[in-house]
């Protein structure tokens, strides 16, 4: 273990030294906790971590810029773990894998979607462009709908979310 040199207010070491606390792994800790916070990965279980990263390179070998559900369910079907071991026993790893395959080789896959949610993802419609290029939400035909409004601020109205 690296050893390093840490400033300490002299009121701190003395109550550290009268309530026997250990410095080194009082300093452990908050590094870790730290860490945790800045390093969301370090969170994860060392399988976990493994199986993102793994999916991360599914995504690459794709040349796919995001890690998406599909690289996610290749890793674990590449994976030694136990979901990837159940599935290859219940003999569903090979069409799964099929499946994610022609999802991603899909024509519309790399469309992004149209689709418009309010703040609680409830469906409410899609995005369309008008003749002149102005946006609106429509049903799945094109048909404008009504969005609901929800008072933000001062008297004003924004399409909820």
């Amino acid at each position: 273990m690296a050893k390093v040199t840490v400033d300490i207010p002299l009121e701190r070491l003395s109550m550290a030294q009268e309530y026997d606390i250990d410095l080194s792994d009082a300093c452990t800790r908050a590094i870790e906790r730290e860490l945790r916070e800045r390093a969301p990965l370090m969170n994860l279980t060392p399988v976990a971590r493994s199986l993102l990263f793994r999916a991360q390179r599914e995504a690459e070998t794709r040349e796919h810029a995001t890690i998406r559900t599909e690289h996610i369910v290749l890793a674990i079907l590449a994976d030694d773990s136990i979901p990837g071991q159940l599935m290859r026993r219940l003999g569903i790893a090979q069409p799964l894998a099929d499946a994610r395959e022609e999802t991603m080789r899909s024509v519309g896959y790399h469309t992004p979607s149209n689709r418009v949610a309010d703040k609680n993802a409830n469906p409410l419609g899609c995005m369309y462009l008008n003749a002149n290029g102005h946006p609106y939400v429509g049903d799945s035909e094109g048909k404008p709908i009504r969005v609901p409004c929800a008072p933000t601020g001062e008297g004003t109205t924004e399409p909820a979310a």
